[in-house]
């Protein structure tokens, strides 16, 4: 009724909603036929998925002793901090009573509204947390319902000589039926997520007039950023800026652009043209902290979950003998059992051709930078269980060496409930990490943008050349 008296077409009949509706319908369509009432399961989905978390825990991770150079070390730590304060007081209540009190004190009662209020405070939240003058805060959209269309503000950022468009996660419903939206269409001579790829023509079309007058302006390079949503969104906005530059204006054109990603989904399928996405190592960078789920989340990733389940339910064992895999600490029988899992994947992929193409794989674009933060135990500690996955060193240095070297122990986090120590570490990706969905008991609590935040900061501290 608000949206009718204010002579505006109410969000769910907006076209973005319609389009939406419509990829989610399919999706639903091809999950209920293509999936649910494919696959029946005799033993409980719980104990299936036990002995998947197990299995996947006892993986073994390389690391990598590439250090980063200072300045890409800078820039994702910064960069990290400007995705962050997309979300606000509501992820960071630290800000509130600063932002609340300037508000108040600068704003006469007669200009008191939300709308105003809600700006004032993004705005100020944003200056705290990025050191950008708050006249250098161009736009904010933070607020709202926008289906297909992520929240975004655009700064000024003097000190990297930058325009910075950032672009927040997933905050509203409306972001949440963005995610949801997730069938594949042509997007730049590949495959994207459709509400994602959508989402990143509309905040271009939105925001190109701006961008352009401020790229004239100041002649600085054009950054893009975002966390989880708005890291993929600003992924395909790169794409789509760099695919057009051609028939984009002067300023456009010129300028350098560069996109940091941080825990995006897998939103690009190439089609084949593995020269592209060499070349966009150089402009888009991508990084995941340890088993963040977002990463990992794709349909095709569901597909391929459903699969391992179907693998697991197939084994010779009782209900009885699957639970006692589940607690017991030797895991080489269960590792024995799960040998051809891989292959049987690879055969039901290709029986379901018809599957495959509708749950078309997406991938990361550009270079991607996985840091983990491993438990270290302390020399004198012997009471370390752990149920982190492996991590084998491929230098001369084992992992577990590293506590005795000075440099870590000054950088390493220090539980307050375990007193054991934290290391971020480079770990080098396997040619499946992307593809599969890994459970584990960290694939929430690593996906978090204060977690980024913090494992960036420890990993820069002690890792930058």
């Amino acid at each position: 009724s608000r949206y009718f008296l204010l002579g505006r077409v109410p969000i769910f009949l907006s076209p973005q909603f319609k389009e939406g509706l419509s990829v989610v319908r399919i999706l639903l369509h091809n999950i209920n036929t293509k999936l649910i009432k494919k696959y029946d399961y005799k033993y409980p989905l719980i104990v299936n998925l036990g002995l998947l978390t197990r299995h996947t825990m006892t993986r073994s991770f390389h690391v990598l002793n590439d250090v980063l150079d200072e300045q890409t070390s800078e820039e994702l730590s910064r960069y990290m901090d400007f995705a962050a304060a997309s979300y606000g007081v509501l992820f960071y209540p630290k800000h509130a009573k600063s932002s609340f009190k300037h508000f108040f004190n600068t704003n006469s009662i007669e200009s008191y509204s939300v709308g105003a209020f809600t700006t004032t405070v993004s705005v100020n939240v944003i200056s705290q947390m990025t050191s950008v003058p708050p006249d250098n805060i161009i736009v904010t959209q933070l607020i709202g319902e926008n289906p297909l269309k992520p929240g975004y503000y655009i700064c000024v950022d003097d000190k990297s000589r930058s325009v910075v468009l950032v672009i927040r996660g997933t905050l509203t419903l409306s972001d949440a039926f963005t995610d949801v939206a997730c069938l594949s269409k042509e997007f730049v001579g590949g495959w994207a997520h459709h509400g994602i790829s959508a989402g990143a023509e509309s905040i271009f079309n939105e925001t190109k007039v701006i961008l352009e007058k401020e790229l004239q302006r100041t002649g600085y390079d054009l950054v893009l950023c975002g966390h989880s949503l708005g890291a993929g969104t600003a992924v395909l906005l790169t794409l789509y800026i760099l695919h057009n530059k051609d028939v984009l204006s002067e300023s456009l054109r010129k300028c350098s652009v560069r996109c940091y990603a941080y825990a995006p989904p897998p939103i690009f399928n190439f089609d084949g043209d593995t020269d592209r996405q060499e070349l966009l190592k150089e402009k888009i960078v991508t990084v995941v902290n340890g088993m963040d789920i977002i990463p990992r989340a794709s349909l095709a990733n569901m597909f391929g979950l459903l699969m391992q389940l179907q693998y697991i339910e197939k084994l010779p064992l009782t209900f009885w003998e699957r639970c006692s895999l589940i607690i017991d600490k030797k895991t080489e029988h269960l590792e024995d059992l799960m040998v051809g899992m891989e292959d049987f994947i690879k055969e039901q992929i290709h029986c379901d051709s018809q599957d495959s193409a509708v749950f078309r794989p997406l991938y990361h674009v550009g270079k991607i930078i996985w840091i983990d933060k491993h438990l270290i135990p302390s020399p004198h500690d012997t009471t370390c269980n752990d149920i982190t996955p492996k991590i084998e060193d491929n230098c001369d240095t084992k992992i577990s060496d590293k506590s005795e070297n000075s440099n870590c122990q000054s950088s390493a986090s220090v539980s307050k409930k375990t007193n054991k120590r934290f290391e971020p570490v480079l770990l080098k990706e396997e040619a499946l990490e992307w593809q599969r969905i890994h459970i584990g008991h960290r694939l929430i609590a690593d996906h978090w943008p204060h977690e980024y935040q913090k494992t960036l900061k420890l990993f820069l501290d002690s890792h930058v050349s």
